[in-house]
């Protein structure tokens, strides 16, 4: 019988850890973009934003497995 080791990445904890990493990004960028525009309320209003955007640029460019629009 054999086994094959498994990513941490790949494992419940492994994918949990991943997401908050995700979202202390988002929280960073929309952190800097709410302290550029010098306005603190700007910070939730652009959170979900910044997390759609870093979603499709991971998607995009880091997994190359996900197609595109028009890719067929």
């Amino acid at each position: 019988m054999t086994t094959t080791k498994t990513s941490f990445w790949e494992t419940n904890v492994g994918k949990t850890a991943k997401a908050a990493l995700y979202l202390g990004a988002s929280a960073v960028v929309g952190g800097f973009i709410s302290a550029m525009a010098s306005d603190p309320q700007l910070f939730g209003i652009v959170t979900p934003i910044v997390n759609i955007v870093l979603v499709l640029i991971k998607q995009t460019f880091l997994t190359p497995s996900t197609p595109n629009i028009g890719s067929n």
